[in-house]
């Protein structure tokens, strides 16, 4: 079986290989055909540079995922956002349909359109392992269909995005100190390509900041001509729960972890004892390649478990304050952004649809992802 898992993975790796040495061809070519365009059109337009946002104050708060109380520190100088250097933009193809998968590009996320619809954000009082943040229930409404990545984003499409704009990375990543210790430390070094543990190009991309990953959406939208972005808080649980109610979105509840989500489950029996909540086992120790685990009923993976995943909200301790339309609540100055979804150190209840963190935007850890949004 080790030797079949090993062979698919390789086989993955060429796969992608190819699909980005096409992607490089492909950019070439449209590169050249927009040298000889402007060769031949005597005065071409003027092209507005790519908008940049200004970062904003930032506060600390221990590492997602421990139950460390926060701990409030001197706000730093924020740091600049880069503004992502792109091949020219591509014309956006049509409007997708409900229901449909499709990639914009090779090295593009995978993605599917999700449906309009209401929800009910949050969780009730009585819900087992809920937090205060997690109130009070709301209902929101989502008024436009909306196409979500059907994965986190992998190693492998972000690194073709690292590789075609020589985007910077943070110098540290905050990882595990002990195995089983819930510490995380600044470790210097450790990047998306290097984060500690194995990984394939078909793994989620960790240790990556909040502003990198609105580099990435940015970068897709001049690449392909659509518009990319993080997506809101309402948008991500409306995804996780895809018309469910339920403290876990799946049929079967906290005994079918392992099937819908990468935890901390049996498999960290000896490494992370005091974490171990789930009585089943995947194997894995570590993230999973992306769509290892059974995707709920909108087509969509991952959403609990194996890597936190940034949004695009400002984090409040309450939800009192969260757009009933499904906007992002993004406020001036706010410090922490919100993290959703837990990871391959979570416990059970930390793999709930309701449960919320927050985390300075200028921070990267191991355990900590993203995915993507686009406007249809």
């Amino acid at each position: 079986r080790q030797r079949l898992e090993r062979e698919a993975l390789e086989a993955e790796r060429q796969r992608l290989e190819q699909e980005a040495l096409e992607a490089e061809r492909l950019a070439a070519a449209a590169a050249e055909a927009a040298r000889l365009a402007a060769e031949a059109t005597p005065d071409p337009e003027p092209v507005a540079p790519a908008p940049v946002i200004a970062s904003r104050p930032v506060e600390t708060r221990p590492a997602p995922g421990t139950s460390q109380p926060p701990v409030t520190a001197a706000r730093p100088t924020p740091e600049p956002r880069q503004t992502p250097t792109a091949a020219p933009p591509q014309p956006a193809p049509a409007t997708r349909s409900v229901g449909e998968v499709f990639r914009d590009c090779p090295t593009c996320p995978e993605m599917v359109v999700l449906p309009s619809g209401q929800f009910r954000m949050g969780s009730r009082r009585t819900e087992e392992g809920r937090s205060d943040d997690e109130g009070p229930l709301r209902s929101v409404s989502i008024s436009q269909p909306f196409a979500i990545g059907t994965k986190e984003v992998t190693v492998g499409e972000f690194g073709a995005f690292v590789a075609a704009t020589g985007h910077s990375l943070s110098s540290a990543c905050y990882t595990e100190a002990d195995a089983g210790s819930g510490r995380w430390t600044a470790t210097p070094g450790a990047s998306f390509a290097s984060p500690g543990f194995p990984q394939t190009n078909n793994h989620p991309a960790v240790c990556l900041r909040w502003t990198d990953a609105v580099a990435y959406a940015e970068w897709l939208s001049a690449r392909t001509g659509a518009t990319y972005r993080l997506p809101t808080e309402s948008e991500w649980e409306y995804s996780a729960r895809a018309r469910t109610s339920s403290t876990w979105p799946w049929p079967g509840g906290a005994r079918r972890v392992c099937d819908f989500a990468n935890g901390a489950d049996a498999s960290v029996e000896g490494i992370r004892d005091a974490w171990l909540t789930h009585t089943c086992s995947d194997g894995v120790i570590y993230t999973a390649p992306v769509g290892s685990y059974q995707a709920n009923a909108f087509g969509v993976s991952d959403m609990l478990g194996n890597v936190w995943e940034w949004v695009e909200d400002c984090y409040v301790a309450s939800l009192s304050s969260t757009p009933e339309n499904g906007q992002a609540n993004v406020t001036p100055g706010c410090g922490n952004r919100v993290i959703r979804g837990g990871s391959w150190a979570s416990s059970d209840l930390q793999l709930r649809a309701a449960e919320r963190s927050g985390d300075r935007p200028g921070r990267a850890y191991d355990i900590l992802g993203f995915r993507v949004v686009r406007e249809p």
